[in-house]
């Protein structure tokens, strides 16, 4: 059945970084410290229960400064089996939360701008050191764990370093190519084939998968790299309905893509939720940036 695949849970549209080329997960700029309740979110996790949807991914803002989400991510696990994801900067993240993590079998990914106190302050505004003391935490917790690079003007020049560390750890990287709004640069895809090259001098043999247009690069330790295309530079709605992701925002209101409009949740009633994603795959058939 063609349908969602992922719904993606943004918990809160607050953080405590400043990143510089942060978008809010496609929110509203203005942070309005809005939380997603667990009883709100219990109502529309019944909805889907009998979808297609079997990944639920947990963001923000900074998602760990929701004080309901780890039971959001309890409620979840128990229902299962899905595959559950937060993405988070790993600030506030200690043992006692690592701990629940691991045991709802969670996979992390952390926003990784930067590999030394210079360039993660200049992004971040935040100390390194307290990304480090995440990393400790997760893998001393056995908690599975991936890392986010934004690939932009500003973060280029250590894209090296980047890779480097995340090979060291043997984890997986994902590069995420910015091109929007005020730093939309016509170098991007210069910059990614810079990439490209320079995984090749590091002897990693390259994958392409045509139907999503995502790149996997493989070190010879297997750590992975990918890197995302660039799907709305492309304006390819195919790519997005393959990736089939449906996006649940903390003001009670879905997105069937960072550019879509809001949808606000008419009803609260399962039965009326599933009519309402139903019928946003079903008009999810052109790029909104075309319309």
């Amino acid at each position: 059945m063609s349908f969602w695949k992922i719904l993606r849970v943004l918990v809160t549209d607050s953080c405590n970084y400043k990143c510089i080329y942060c978008h809010n997960e496609g929110q509203e700029s203005v942070n309005k410290k809005q939380f997603l309740r667990y009883e709100q979110f219990s109502q529309i996790f019944k909805s889907i229960e009998e979808t297609p949807i079997n990944q639920i991914r947990f963001s923000g803002g900074e998602p760990f400064l929701n004080p309901e989400i780890l039971d959001m991510i309890d409620l979840v696990h128990r229902k299962g089996p899905y595959e559950i994801g937060i993405a988070t900067n790993g600030s506030l993240i200690n043992t006692v939360i690592a701990k629940r993590l691991a045991v709802a079998h969670v996979l992390v990914t952390l926003h990784f701008p930067g590999v030394n106190e210079e360039n993660y302050h200049k992004i971040t505004g935040n100390e390194f050191s307290a990304f480090i003391r995440c990393v400790e935490t997760l893998e001393e917790n056995n908690v599975d764990y991936s890392f986010n690079f934004v690939l932009c003007k500003l973060t280029y020049d250590y894209v090296e370093d980047i890779i480097d560390y995340a090979s060291k750890m043997h984890r997986r990287l994902k590069i995420l190519p910015l091109l929007e709004g005020k730093y939309k640069d016509n170098q991007v895809e210069y910059w990614v084939e810079n990439v490209g090259q320079l995984l090749f001098k590091k002897g990693a043999t390259r994958t392409f998968d045509i139907r999503s247009g995502i790149t996997l690069w493989r070190l010879k330790n297997d750590t992975v790299v990918k890197i995302i295309p660039l799907a709305c530079a492309q304006k390819d709605i195919t790519i997005c309905r393959d990736y089939a992701e449906l996006r649940l925002l903390p003001n009670l209101s879905f997105m069937s893509c960072i550019t879509s409009k809001q949808e606000p949740i008419f009803s609260f009633k399962p039965v009326d939720i599933r009519k309402q994603i139903t019928l946003l795959w079903d008009n999810f058939n052109e790029c909104p940036l075309l319309r």
